[in-house]
């Protein structure tokens, strides 16, 4: 298998060749994404040619970013600062290229990044791909094993944050203004909701910032997740809904429809068994961590393409993301449920990537996106030929 891989890997390489200049960003079919892609077919490949696509990109970004800093001044995970501060620190720990940014660099970045921390905040943009969600698994994972000053800024945004929840009698949520403007709706998802807010937090949390306050609030913000559980009466596909209206009784029927078979990285009950295995190790709460076990095994039963909605190998909800995330629930629940359920994903990943490879060549947009197109799941597939000697995923809660 690791042969077919590598096959088709390379053979994408004449595909990413050809997406255009689109921004300096990591989604979107941007440069940072790209320079992670082709950093590993370089590292996998042991090509030249690769490596040096990758640093010629990287010095690109430098020189457009020290003639125009407002092009990645913001605070977001994906499209800011953190983005290019978190790929540098990716291309070193996992000896993708030989680079060190120097620390005036460095220090002029986060200077610029502190600036517009709390800029999401302060319009409850709580997201975890586009807001501020992401910028906390952004301080949890790049200052994290290194020494900073940032100790007390941290500490203050993340008990701001926390005075944004939401306290009900079901426990606490999150509002997010960019995904539901009316505020009516709350996802429980990684990428837009709360099981994205609350593993930041966990990340957090394991770093020793603010423990008495997070503590407590985390178990919160699980109670309410849990008040949503399905009812066994239901049969419904999923054991949690990926959206809900909190006004609504949880069977109400806007609710109802979102118990619906989506399963994964950016939504789905394996975002909850992910977050209980968490918390549960952090707070050494064994009833989460048994909940979560229950949560995995109802979906890792669940080997059908059909009925997970995965029609692409992409990261976001296709194929690829679900073989990473059972790596992530096997690391924590050591379930030889997770391993059968990853190896068969693995090979859906393959069946749909070489689909996507013949897609990538009608529609442009499709090429270069990181969560959507040819270069996630292609680094998601490298990552096995690494033996999973990787670091990207840490971006992504996984």
């Amino acid at each position: 298998m690791n042969d077919k891989i590598y096959d088709l890997v390379y053979s994408s390489s004449s595909v990413v060749k050809t997406v255009p200049f689109k921004n300096l960003t990591l989604l979107n079919g941007g440069e940072l994404g790209l320079i992670l892609y082709w950093s590993y077919l370089g590292k996998i490949s042991n090509s030249n040619e690769f490596k040096d696509i990758a640093v010629e990109k990287l010095n690109s970004v430098f020189d457009k970013i020290s003639r125009d800093p407002s092009t990645i001044s913001n605070a977001k995970l994906f499209y800011g600062v953190p983005a290019l501060l978190s790929v540098c620190k990716i291309l070193k720990q996992d000896a993708l290229l030989n680079i060190e940014i120097d620390k005036e660099t460095e220090s002029a970045l986060i200077y610029q990044f502190i600036l517009n921390i709390e800029k999401d905040l302060d319009i409850d943009n709580t997201d975890f791909l586009y807001g501020f969600s992401g910028t906390i698994q952004f301080l949890a994972t790049y200052f994290k094993d290194r020494e900073h000053d940032l100790t007390e800024l941290i500490s203050t945004v993340t008990l701001k944050l926390i005075k944004k929840a939401n306290i009900t009698k079901k426990g606490s949520f999150y509002f997010n203004s960019y995904f539901s403007k009316k505020n009516d709706t709350v996802s429980l998802g990684i990428s837009h909701g709360q099981c994205g807010i609350l593993l930041s937090l966990c990340s957090l949390l394991e770093m020793g910032i603010c423990e008495k306050e997070l503590s407590s609030h985390i178990p919160q913000g699980i109670e309410y997740i849990l008040s949503l559980t399905a009812d066994k009466d239901q049969n419904l596909a999923s054991i949690f809904p990926t959206v809900t209206r909190y006004t609504e009784d949880k069977h109400s029927p806007f609710n109802n429809v979102f118990y619906g078979p989506r399963v994964a990285w950016c939504y789905g009950d394996i975002n909850i068994a992910l977050l209980l295995y968490r918390a549960g190790r952090l707070l050494s709460n064994n009833d989460y961590i048994k909940i979560a076990d229950s949560i995995g095994l109802h979906s890792a039963k669940r080997l059908s393409p059909e009925n997970m909605l995965i029609d692409s190998a992409g990261f976001c909800h296709g194929a690829s993301s679900l073989v990473q995330f059972y790596k992530s629930l096997f690391k924590e629940g050591q379930k030889s449920y997770y391993d059968d359920a990853k190896k068969f994903w693995l090979a859906q990943a393959i069946f749909f990537y070489e689909k996507d490879l013949e897609y990538c060549n009608q529609r442009e947009e499709s090429k270069g996106d990181l969560l959507n197109g040819i270069v996630g799941s292609s680094i998601v597939l490298m990552s096995e030929l690494l033996n999973d000697r990787t670091s990207w995923q840490e971006l992504f809660t996984l």
